[in-house]
């Protein structure tokens, strides 16, 4: 004898080849409520909550419609749901507009919280920003795999093939199977990434592979460095100080203030530069190129004195400093014409 919920199974899909999709819809629903693992709450759950919602005059979201008017046929399948039972990233935006325009309609949110911004202009902000990147993205397709290529989506002692005939195509993947298998941990596989990245000249993935460190440990502040330190080497300056200010905010210590002042010294702004060059020398790490540093920022706020002084310092701290000695000396020879 066929079980019960294998008989749903084979008449759906029956039903659904035939074109008889409401029909394959129903006999899904009742497939489902027939699962040998009851991980999937049955449709008595979604007739209790209308019944309560209409008793206490609650509104009610009707995600379950919803999705079936965006699917193929009104058959939700991969294109919303990661298993049958999460949605994807497209299925939980849908799920958050629902809700959003729900609460709009029945005056659940503040005056004046309407957002000047459309919804997909909010969408495209939303998808540059969201602090993932693919390394995240074959993490969560390889736990998919783990998960659907188990029981109880495949019959109980069934190799799971979909983790078994998965080649990696290139270093994402590569990293993603270290991190599945607990080789390294989730920060190292994105600062090992970056770092790839970066030998590349790609600097753009590059800053996104750390930016997700920074996003989901926003008080660490060994990521920020890693990240200055390479796009200073790179020339990137303005990528530089995206970074550079979160930081001075978060722990205004010598490497902070340190590159702050260089950075903004060969941006030119010299007045801003001073600033933060002379609370770097103020730390006992104050080497001679910071102390180089402040006396050309003093140099070009016309405080010739206060350049010499810097640079008498910057020599005392590496004799050896050429670019010290004579920019010592040419400012030292143009103070005697004087």
């Amino acid at each position: 004898m066929i079980p019960l919920q294998k008989k749903y199974i084979w008449m759906r899909k029956n039903e659904y080849e035939n074109g008889n999709y409401v029909k394959a819809r129903e006999l899904f629903a009742r497939a489902k409520d027939l699962d040998a693992l009851r991980f999937r709450a049955p449709q008595h759950i979604n007739d209790a909550i209308y019944k309560l919602a209409k008793e206490y005059d609650l509104p009610v979201v009707n995600i379950d419609s919803l999705f079936q008017a965006k699917s193929p046929n009104g058959i939700v399948g991969s294109n919303l749901m990661v298993d049958h039972l999460h949605p994807n990233f497209a299925g939980y935006r849908m799920m958050g507009d629902a809700y959003f325009d729900k609460m709009q309609e029945v005056n659940l949110l503040p005056n004046g919280s309407k957002s000047a911004l459309t919804e997909s202009k909010a969408d495209s902000i939303l998808e540059l920003n969201f602090p993932f990147t693919r390394l995240d993205s074959t993490v969560a397709e390889m736990k998919v795999m783990l998960l659907t290529g188990n029981y109880p989506f495949v019959p109980k002692g069934s190799l799971n093939y979909k983790v078994l005939n998965f080649k990696p195509k290139d270093i994402v993947d590569t990293v993603a199977i270290k991190l599945m298998n607990q080789e390294i941990p989730w920060e190292s596989a994105h600062a090992l990434l970056s770092d790839y990245y970066f030998k590349k000249g790609d600097y753009n993935n590059c800053i996104k592979e750390i930016a997700v460190i920074i996003a989901e440990r926003p008080y660490y502040d060994i990521p920020y460095k890693d990240l200055i330190s390479k796009l200073v080497d790179g020339g990137k300056l303005d990528e530089a100080m995206e970074f550079l200010l979160p930081l001075y905010k978060l722990k205004p210590d010598f490497f902070a203030t340190k590159w702050l002042g260089q950075v903004l010294l060969k941006q030119n702004k010299h007045k801003e530069a001073m600033v933060y060059l002379q609370q770097a020398v103020r730390f006992k790490e104050a080497d001679s190129q910071t102390w180089y540093n402040l006396g050309g920022a003093y140099f070009l706020n016309k405080q010739n004195d206060e350049a010499i002084a810097a640079l008498q310092k910057s020599i005392s701290l590496n004799p050896q400093n050429r670019l010290a000695i004579n920019f010592y000396n040419q400012l030292s020879a143009l103070t005697k014409k004087k």
